[in-house]
């Protein structure tokens, strides 16, 4: 019985001193892993500000070449001036027509004045959120004294849709009806003189953009009133060539450059084609899946539903003296990975009554807004409208799983 006790004991002892060995062990081991997640935060806030701080560099760098580039322009204006009918035609050859999706419920266009009338003024700045000019008695004509009598902030003012049967867009009217707007920036070359090319920009509006599912009947993410995109088409200085197209998706930098030469086109061979996404209304090249966001934002095109509109609104962002453009908005270049060679560029389409009309006399009120369109800033606000468009394509796989890893601002 005593040798059991002793057994006994040094068991017990045995186990103790390897629990407090074990113990002291863990709390080693504990140490060392807060000392070493410490360790990597401050890593971390280190990369991350200094990601910052070269990110803010190299945009000054852009920004200060662009404007370097604009400044050189200066004294060379003669040489950046366009024939008004070459403009004309060329906005009119070159107008895409669109395919959408058959079974999107978001997917009928509408216009600027349409969802104008549709909405309400209203102000979101935190001490003033009040309706300002209620629906119905809203017009593109009177939205900028609306604006100027209640000396609002752009950023503050907002157009909300009232009824919910507008985010269905202009379903009452034929959709070739319904026009596109047209706006026409001239890209200036290195040397600061000629411009190097034009870009004439088609701006496509939707009154609501879809939500998009990420567990079927549980969570839908993504849906939002106001829904501006745009395609932009690279013509020569002359406008007759075309060099390439930017299939804009989303946000600005998701597009992708396709080359003249790889532009799928209608049957008929005479009009670029545009694929909508179903719900986000982003531009693609081509019927297809698009992978985003981890694959839980996918943009989904079909050639189903035909949008060929009547009518192109040009933006009266331009002067004409004596039969030539002076173009408001130039935009230094930021290089282009499209073909240089114009042997690769495609020499225009026929312009046998096929085109749209061209419709210069609209004076587009709307254009003052400064405010938002739902939760989509106004055209003129956005980047795009004033700049030229990214250099390259994003890359499938940015687009995919680096959702916030910052664009080629410039080739140059």
């Amino acid at each position: 019985m005593k040798r059991f006790f002793s057994y006994d004991v040094l068991i017990s002892t045995s186990y103790a001193k390897a629990c407090r060995t074990k113990c002291r062990t863990t709390n080693r081991w504990k140490k060392k892993v807060h000392v070493w997640s410490i360790v990597w935060t401050q890593i971390y806030t280190v990369y991350s500000a200094c990601r910052s701080v070269v990110f803010t560099i190299i945009s000054s760098i852009v920004i200060i070449e662009e404007l370097g580039g604009i400044k050189a322009c200066v004294g060379s204006d003669e040489m950046r001036h366009v024939s008004q009918r070459v403009l004309e035609e060329a906005v009119r050859k070159f107008c895409p027509v669109f395919y959408l999706c058959d079974d999107d419920s978001f997917g009928h266009p509408c216009s600027f004045d349409f969802f104008i009338q549709q909405s309400r003024l209203v102000c979101v700045q935190p001490e003033c959120n009040k309706v300002l000019v209620d629906v119905g008695s809203l017009t593109t004509e009177c939205l900028h004294n609306a604006i100027c009598e209640n000396c609002g902030e752009a950023e503050n003012l907002m157009l909300q849709l009232g009824d919910p049967h507008s985010k269905f867009g202009e379903i009452d009217r034929d959709i070739d009806d319904i026009p596109v707007y047209a706006h026409v920036k001239g890209i200036v070359d290195d040397a600061g003189g000629a411009f190097e090319a034009l870009e004439i920009t088609y701006i496509t509006l939707f009154a609501h953009n879809g939500p998009y599912t990420i567990l079927p009947f549980l969570l839908q993410v993504g849906a939002h009133d106001g829904d501006i995109e745009h395609i932009t088409v690279r013509v020569d200085p002359t406008g007759s060539k075309l060099i390439g197209v930017w299939y804009n998706a989303h946000r600005n930098h998701d597009g992708c450059w396709v080359a003249a030469s790889e532009v799928d086109t209608s049957p008929d061979g005479h009009r670029i084609c545009s694929f909508i996404a179903k719900h986000g209304h982003g531009h693609y090249p081509r019927e297809s899946v698009f992978f985003r966001h981890f694959f839980l934002g996918n943009d989904v095109t079909k050639r189903e539903v035909r949008w060929s509109p009547k009518n192109v609104v040009l933006l009266p962002t331009f002067d004409v003296v004596d039969g030539l453009v002076h173009l408001h908005h130039q935009s230094a270049s930021k290089g282009s990975s499209l073909p240089d060679d114009d042997n690769e560029w495609v020499d225009g389409f026929s312009t046998q009554g096929m085109y749209p009309n061209l419709i210069t006399t609209d004076p587009c009120h709307w254009m003052k807004f400064r405010g938002f369109y739902g939760t989509a800033a106004a055209p003129a606000k956005q980047r795009w409208y004033h700049e030229a468009e990214p250099p390259i394509s994003r890359h499938p796989i940015l687009r995919l799983f680096f959702h916030f890893w910052p664009e080629t601002t410039s080739l140059r």
